[in-house]
């Protein structure tokens, strides 16, 4: 019989204070004489071994929970005779996943003799591949097939081998390496026996052998012990930042991490070689670019530090004998003309590329701004910096042994400290403080006046320039497109003797100049007009701004001499290239090649500039800097990973710009109420016929709606003739927002109008006492915002005729449907609409949902609310503003890609990102991008928080044909393993009567969940083969299937119900641990008498009230579909 552990094994790795290179701390195995061998080899016997499991400690929210790191689903043991490498004995077995037991039996039967035994825990759902010719052929001839990718569960692997030398040329196969948060409580477990445990890394290396007796009918217990291994390490990453000598006002805002050279193969049993050297060129990977990033603390330490972690196959190597100290480690040997080339001195003697250089490290970009000072003049210092940073540095016993550690050992856990001290000083803690990086590279640049940072959408906003500066103007243009930055230096230009505009048009950049303009103004306040009229001529480039005579300021104002400030207005165009002409159809523009990418920027009369000598590195001196960012999407822009590029996409702005203002509906129906008897679908009200899913045609009927209009200065605050620059109340500069709050109190935006009415001053509800105790509303008058004007403000009158025509309308307010997609593609969002590193969760109320949250919730055009606190949760407001108390802060402006915007149609054209196929009952996931999919297929998905990526759908999943019901019960007579204070007992709808009567919370609904005991009973074969492959849906599963209930949901209840679906996802917030779930109430009492028929999401709730208790709870299971 084999022993070995399950679950809540509680040991530990010891942890160093920067880095742990420690082996696993196991307790210690039975030592006891091996009896001694009486029949010889080969004699059957029956053998008892002991297996111990290994523990990683929970750090963040991105590594497992101890319990789901240590899970052993499925086990297998093989015995080896070592005289000839025949397998003598194996065995398989089956796990209970509620089991919580430390050690379990399995018979095998094998052969006496001196032997090997080996393990490997978790041998399905997981895969490998081999070299090895002779079991390759056995796997053909036992009718075993890959996968597409080459790869074979690792149970058809080891159900074949015969040979040591087979199991030894095993290696398990990472099956997505661009993913690094792609492994699920299912980690691959393996070893061999050995009689004693060991702290020496090398000693795993060493084939062991036992002496198997013969058990003369009996059995045999061995005293030692396989103990098992995690092919995987652990790394994590702890980010902080503190000012360098001579600077101030330090800020670093973490952009983006990734892996290098992140192993795709590890062997099962551990060997002195990678499992990917052989064919290095093609057996490492770069992780996809992450932007998660958590905020954490230290016990006993109060610095905050900007964490992430993930999980990688063991990747070893060792420095050259040169590496004595940290800061030798990140050289690359350089190319003939002056670059980097990519290969590391440290590692490999010559530049040449092989499996030496083939260490893994992490890439992290980030944007530092501080304030220094040059020549007694304070100077603002910004500047993008990348960081590269080796796993290692933490083996041997001096600074030069650390120096060569390059390794990443399985079953490992390691901690990084990294310290950011400017832009071109970065300490990374291994053990000790290390060497100042001289690899950190970027662009930098110091700029005297302002650095001015914008949204991918049109900007506005006037800078100060002297004829002097105009007429000595030089720039430095940035612009990210596809995948290089088209850089235009003027003064290299002009260097050349070039025409600088006509180079720029042969060099085929133009597009990429063009996008900023200027015209003159009358104050710092006063913004000019894009166009006065149709037939008024384009605003000036940067060649024109830098032509005094030519364009003057005011009629002359043209000495080139002249010191005197003069205010001209900047226009910068959306994130947008159109090619030759920008007329509104954008139908097949390759809208990829420029969204989610870096900012574009302009350095503005630039003093000077350097370069380093390996061209890495841009140094520079200007007035401004004026930084765009990209349009973000969460579509794929390419085709790796299995994704593919859709036609007609969605694009969002970064950050609200409207924040802080008293934002309210006022247009009612803009048609006639339906009949009673319609069925409404989506969000949209009764009466009221607003597009669930279309906000851009939402906008233009409010435009069209009779007294409003479509004449653009209606809509903007007008002084003297003149736009005015927009700001947030000064009352409101120091509420916090958990976005980006803009600079200085403004936007670079026109100044939207006010409207004053009736009721609107409602003050209920009050902001944390911390915060300054400001009541709910920004504003306690009755002036406010129509909530159909705020994303106006992004667009532009192009063509001057001072109409809102239907091209102009590039950015608009999104119905709910839209914020939904946006928050199923949270993580490949820079800024998603709530991310929760961004934010210190004690400044807000305990409970998800509260009145007092209005910087969490989202204004819709079709009259709705999002509680993005609540993930998915949302609130039906009326469109009359003035009836609702409860209003909400934040807007997110969104933008159509690929799309024709000379027309505005009722059906939606953007493409959703995800398909449904009703007769398969399957939705795929196509058009998003990989991070915003989990890779990992699963059968069971534990309890989690809302922001966990265990809320994220699999590439493909099938819904169930119809919900779980009482009749399926076999557990307890309920298939809710659970009662609550009151004794509840929570059921399903049995289709009764009966109803429900208490409250759920996570901690009611998890054992059920977590052992499976609804879905794990529910079967659509006849034979029940497909028994224990279903599961319980995450929030975003579920609001899928909302999203496409015709397809999904029949037969719904009569009037006066409502019917709940309860997921495994819970709110994060505080205390609250409310379920989320999906709902639909067809007039469950006087719930909400304007819209008895509706959809929604929330939390899952149950009530004793006589009315409201008609409520039923029901489970649709659904399952991964691997192909």
């Amino acid at each position: 019989m084999i022993y070995f552990g399950k679950n809540d094994i509680r040991n530990r790795l010891r942890r160093a204070a920067c880095c742990l290179a420690a082996a696993t701390t196991i307790s210690a195995c039975i030592k006891e004489e091996l009896p001694a061998p009486d029949d010889g080899e080969g004699q059957p016997t029956r053998v008892e071994v002991a297996l111990e499991l290994p523990a990683m400690e929970i750090q963040t929210r991105a590594m497992m929970s101890e319990k789901d790191d240590s899970q052993v689903n499925t086990l297998w043991v093989g015995t080896f005779l070592a005289s000839t490498g025949v397998k003598s004995g194996s065995a398989f077995s089956e796990v209970n996943r509620s089991d919580q037991h430390v050690f379990h039996t399995l018979t095998l039967d094998t052969k006496s003799g001196p032997s090997r035994i080996a393990g490997v825990a978790n041998v399905d759902d997981n895969y490998g591949t081999t070299d090895n010719e002779t079991l390759l052929e056995d796997l053909r001839e036992a009718g075993k097939r890959p996968t597409q990718a080459g790869y074979y569960t690792l149970r058809d692997l080891l159900e074949v081998v015969r040979t040591w030398e087979q199991y030894r040329s095993i290696r398990a196969a990472h099956i997505n390496p661009a993913n690094v948060s792609s492994f699920a409580p299912n980690l691959i477990m393996a070893s061999i026996y050995h009689s004693a445990q060991t702290s020496d890394p090398a000693a795993w290396n060493n084939e062991a052998t036992v002496t198997i007796p013969s058990s003369q009918n009996g059995k045999v217990t061995l005293p030692g012990a396989i103990h098992l291994r995690r092919l995987l390490a652990y790394v994590r990453f702890d980010i902080r930042w503190e000012a360098a000598a001579g600077i101030t006002d330090l800020e670093v805002d973490l952009k983006s991490w990734r892996v290098v050279h992140n192993p795709t193969y590890s062997y099962l049993h551990e060997q002195a070689a990678n499992a990917g050297d052989a064919a290095w060129e093609r057996s490492y990977a770069a992780s996809n670019l992450s932007r998660n990033f958590e905020s954490t603390t230290r016990p006993g330490d109060a610095r905050t530090y900007r964490t992430f972690d993930f999980y990688q196959y063991e990747n070893r190597h060792t420095g050259l004998d040169g590496v004595t100290v940290y800061a030798d480690r990140e050289r690359e040997h350089k190319l003939d003309g002056g670059g980097n080339s990519g290969i590391y001195a440290s590692l490999c003697p010559e530049a040449e590329d092989g499996p030496a250089n083939r260490a893994t490290y992490v890439e992290i970009e980030a944007e530092v701004a501080y304030a220094t000072t040059i020549d007694g003049v304070r100077v603002d210092r910004t500047g993008t910096a990348r960081y590269c940073v080796h796993l290692g540095y933490c083996e041997g016993a001096d600074e030069a042994a650390r120096a060569r550690d390059f390794n990443c050992r399985r079953n490992t856990k390691y901690t990084y400290t990294m310290v950011i001290r400017g832009l071109d000083k970065i300490v990374v803690e291994a053990r000790r403080e290390g060497e100042e990086l001289p690899g950190a590279e970027g662009e930098v640049f110091d700029t005297y006046e302002q650095t001015i940072d914008l949204d991918a959408h049109y900007g506005t906003f006037n800078i100060q320039l002297s004829n002097r500066e105009r007429a000595s103007l030089d720039y430095t243009i940035q612009a990210p497109y596809d995948d290089t930055a088209r850089q235009i230096v003027s003064s290299e230009l002009r260097a050349a003797g070039a025409a600088v505009e006509e180079q720029i048009r042969l060099d085929g950049h133009y597009d990429f100049y063009q996008w900023i303009r200027f015209r003159p103004t009358t104050g710092e306040e006063v913004l000019a007009k894009y166009k006065s009229g149709p037939t008024d001529a384009e605003p000036w480039t940067l060649e024109q701004l830098r032509d005094v005579a030519g364009h003057p300021h005011a009629a002359g104002a043209d000495d080139p001499d002249d010191d005197t400030q003069r205010w001209y207005t900047v226009f910068v165009d959306e994130y947008v290239y159109h090619g030759t002409t920008d007329d509104g159809n954008e139908v097949g523009n390759a809208w990829w090649l420029y969204v989610n990418k870096d900012p574009r920027t302009v350095y503005l009369a630039i003093r000077e500039s350097e370069v380093s000598d390996d061209g890495e590195s841009r140094y520079g001196y200007s007035k401004y800097l004026i930084r765009q960012q990209s349009i973000q999407t969460y579509y794929a822009t390419s085709t790796v990973g299995g994704s593919r590029v859709a036609g007609r996409a969605l694009g969002a702005e970064h950050t609200n710009e409207t924040y802080g203002l008293n934002l309210r509906w006022t247009d009612k129906a803009k048609n006639a109420a339906p009949s009673q008897t319609e069925t409404i679908t989506g969000s949209s009200f009764v009466g009221y016929d607003w597009n669930p899913d279309n906000g851009r045609v939402n906008i233009w009927q409010y435009l069209n709606h009779a007294g409003n209009g479509r004449q653009w200065e209606t809509y903007f605050a007008i002084a003297d003739g003149r736009l005015t620059q927009g700001e947030i109340p000064a009352r409101l500069s120091s509420t916090p927002d958990p976005g980006v709050t803009p600079q200085s109190g403004k936007y670079y935006l026109p100044q939207l109008r006010q409207t004053r009415g009736t009721g609107y001053n409602r003050n209920h509800g009050s902001a944390p006492a911390a915060e300054g105790g400001y009541p709910y509303d920004p504003n306690t008058t009755d002036a406010f915002y129509e909530v159909m004007e705020l994303c106006l403000s992004r667009n532009r009158d192009l063509n001057g005729n001072g109409v809102i025509d239907p091209e102009e309308i590039r950015w608009y307010l999104p119905a709910l449907g839209k914020y939904t997609r946006m928050v199923l593609g949270r993580q490949s969002l820079k800024d998603p609409l709530l991310d929760p590193n961004d934010f210190d969760m004690t400044r807000f109320p305990g409970r998800d949902g509260d009145a007092s949250n209005p910087w969490f919730h989202y204004v819709s055009s079709d009259g709705m609310v999002l509680l993005n606190e609540q993930g998915l949760s949302l609130e039906r407001k009326g469109v009359e503003g003035s009836g609702w108390y409860n209003s909400a802060w934040q807007v997110r402006c969104i933008r159509n890609l690929g799309c024709n915007l000379t027309e505005v149609v009722e059906s939606d054209p953007v493409q959703m990102a995800y398909e449904i196929d009703p007769a398969a009952r399957t939705v795929e996931m196509t058009y998003y991008d990989q991070s915003s999919i989990r890779q990992q297929a699963m059968n069971v998905i534990p309890m989690h928080p809302i922001t966990s990526e265990l809320n994220l759908p699999y590439k493909k999943f099938q819904y169930a044909r119809e919900d779980c019901t009482e009749s399926m019960a076999g557990y307890n007579a309920t298939l809710i393993r659970t009662t609550n204070g009151n004794g509840y007992v929570l059921r399903l709808d049995s289709k009764s009567g009966s109803g429900n009567y208490l409250q759920i919370a996570a901690s009611d609904w998890e054992a059920s969940n977590n052992d499976n005991s609804i879905c794990g009973l529910y079967s659509e074969e006849a034979d029940g083969s497909d028994r224990g492959t279903w599961r319980v849906p995450n929030q975003k599963e579920l609001t899928i299937m909302r999203r496409g209930r015709e397809e999904v949901f029949v037969g719904l209840p009569a009037s006066g119900w409502m019917w709940q679906w309860l997921s495994c996802s819970r709110f994060m917030m505080g205390q609250d641990t409310r379920v989320a779930g999906i709902y639909f109430n067809y007039g469950r009492g006087a719930s909400n008498p304007e819209q008895q028929r509706y959809w929604s999401n929330g939390y899952m709730e149950y009530h004793n009230d006589p009315v409201l208790n008609r409520t039923y709870t029901h489970v649709r299971c659904v399952r991964d579909v691997v192909e």
